[in-house]
């Protein structure tokens, strides 16, 4: 079985790294052959776009699948009411043979817009384990894209002085409340989670700005090294129980102050057992595969 993802994307790119790179690791250590690349292989049986990177690839998968490729479109983000993406994203789902979404609310949402069945595959937990450590003194950590950084800064009360790490691939201005000694912003890299976690107590990562249908792939991450999350309960962050979630619909500061008598330890390792057998590379890979087996075998 030979599979194409067409994509200019980078490892900077969350979705590359969960979408495209880890599946693909998987795949190739399965026997099959896969390549990464803008353009797709002609003696691919599947092709795969995700994204929104070039404003044409819904003729460039007209163009594969007219020589008899299967395509697939895989969505992890809600921009169908984009002014500039939305049009791309229903042409997308016009063209595609398949639809993957990551998350039990995009999939919702995308079939508004299709008849098509979507599946759904989460994306994969990438770090490393690690144990719960409760001896840490309280501090907090944030990542993730700049289009979710004005939840945090929302989040963060004023007037808060518990340390925070921010990890940031671009530097920003600071709004004056959190323009204090105990705030620190870190360059974002690939281990940034793992380094993270091991020199903070736990992550305050808000979804606000209408991110319903986002994955909880950051929070995964974070229970997987170790750590709570603070964070608003989406529904698929809702879907992964309360162990070592704490919900900030209570407020920040009502959580923080959880944080301080709790010991999460038994939470933590529920979490991560859940994880194991749900969401590591290996049990998402596996999802893919069956699903590009029964592609090519003319099931869907």
């Amino acid at each position: 079985m030979k599979i194409s993802y067409v994509t200019t994307s980078t490892d900077n790119i969350a979705s590359y790294r969960y979408r495209v790179l880890a599946p693909a690791q998987y795949l190739r250590n399965n026997s099959c052959s896969v390549s990464i690349d803008r353009l797709a292989d002609k003696k691919a049986s599947i092709v795969l776009f995700g994204k929104h990177w070039n404003s044409n690839d819904w003729s460039y998968a007209e163009l594969c699948r007219q020589r008899g490729q299967k395509i697939v479109f895989d969505i992890c983000d809600d921009h169908f009411n984009h002014k500039r993406y939305g049009a791309h994203y229903r042409r997308m789902l016009d063209v595609a043979h398949v639809i993957t979404v990551n998350s039990e609310a995009m999939a919702h949402i995308v079939e508004q817009f299709t008849n098509k069945i979507t599946y759904v595959i989460p994306d994969p937990v990438l770090t490393e384990q690690v144990p719960y450590n409760p001896s840490k003194p309280l501090s907090l950590m944030w990542y993730g894209q700049r289009m979710n950084l004005q939840g945090l800064l929302d989040a963060y009360p004023v007037g808060c002085t518990v340390p925070l790490e921010i990890f940031t691939l671009h530097p920003f201005d600071l709004p004056e409340h959190m323009r204090h000694s105990g705030i620190k912003l870190s360059q974002w890299h690939e281990n940034c989670i793992q380094e993270g976690a091991a020199r903070n107590s736990a992550a305050l990562l808000p979804y606000r700005q209408e991110k319903v249908a986002k994955s909880a792939n950051r929070v995964l991450e974070a229970l997987n090294c170790g750590i709570p999350v603070l964070t608003d309960r989406i529904p698929s962050v809702a879907n992964l129980g309360y162990q070592g979630v704490l919900d900030l619909k209570a407020g920040t500061q009502a959580c923080l102050e959880s944080l301080k008598v709790l010991d999460l330890s038994e939470d933590i390792r529920q979490a991560q057992k859940m994880i194991n057998l749900a969401y590591s590379r290996d049990a998402i890979g596996q999802k893919w595969e069956e699903l590009f087996l029964s592609i090519a075998w003319g099931a869907k």
